[in-house]
């Protein structure tokens, strides 16, 4: 598990009720902690001159919070807030109902393995293309993507219903992209997204969802995806409003002309007077 850890050496320097009050934030999320035990400040191998200290401990390795600024401000709150919210996802999480919203419906994308628990071989084949990914994501400093077990005996049938997912072909590889409410199964060829071929996961994640290239599937319900197409066609009809009128004026132009036309030549159609016997 993910854990959060506050070292200090003097007493005045414990942060106890700034660390509280952001600890609220994440409950549920990861543990906080907070020690001045020597032992636990040298297995961080840290000096007295490097104290306070805040790191969050995760796959193995920690990662140190930039600043020793740990006074009780709003500022200082938010700041700190923001960093762990970036740094609380290990590089794999396992996907259960206190996460799923932040990681299926928040704000990041996120590749998602379904996997059975017992598969260790396609695991650790998940894991290797989140190592590659978190690389190259820190060399070229953009956005987190976020990758995450979907255990496949337990949530089956939340795969199937969601991703279309059946629960005798896994494992299975999906891109959640929550934001604009898709998720992509298929690569540029459209074939199915595969553990052994992780080159396209990464092209996928790098270039093609990025440049919409790649045909994604809604994940919204079929009254919403209607609301959201009547939306989008009302927005394009306020921003290009001109070219509207000159539409709707040329239409209506010509369905006069044409019913104008009709009403001439029935006119001159020979019309019989009189009665007959």
């Amino acid at each position: 598990p993910v854990a959060l850890v506050f070292l200090y050496g003097d007493e005045r320097d414990s942060a106890n009720n700034l660390l509280q009050q952001v600890a609220r934030e994440f409950i549920g999320d990861l543990g906080f902690y907070l020690t001045s035990d020597s032992q636990a400040i040298g297995h961080f191998n840290l000096a007295p001159t490097d104290l306070p200290t805040l790191l969050i401990v995760k796959d193995g390795k920690h990662v140190i919070y930039p600043s020793h600024q740990f006074t009780n401000t709003e500022t200082v709150r938010q700041s700190l807030i923001s960093w762990i919210e970036n740094e609380k996802f290990p590089l794999v999480s396992d996907i259960n109902p206190s996460n799923a919203p932040e990681i299926l419906q928040g704000t990041r994308t996120a590749v998602v393995g379904v996997i059975n628990k017992d598969d260790h071989e396609n695991m650790a084949k998940f894991r290797a293309i989140a190592e590659t990914q978190s690389k190259q994501q820190k060399a070229s400093k953009s956005d987190r993507v976020l990758f995450a077990i979907l255990e496949g005996t337990t949530w089956g049938n939340y795969a199937r219903t969601a991703y279309a997912v059946h629960p005798n072909r896994l494992p299975a590889l999906i891109i959640v992209d929550p934001v604009n409410n898709k998720y992509y199964a298929h690569d540029i060829n459209r074939k199915k997204f595969s553990l052994d071929d992780s080159d396209k996961v990464l092209q996928a994640l790098k270039v093609d969802i990025p440049e919409q290239t790649l045909i994604g599937v809604s994940t919204l319900p079929f009254h919403a995806r209607v609301g959201q197409s009547m939306q989008q066609g009302f927005g394009m009809l306020r921003v290009h409003w001109f070219m509207t009128c000159g539409a709707f004026a040329a239409i209506l132009y010509i369905f006069v002309k044409r019913t104008n036309r009709r009403k001439g030549r029935s006119n001159v159609l020979p019309v019989k007077s009189g009665s007959q016997d």
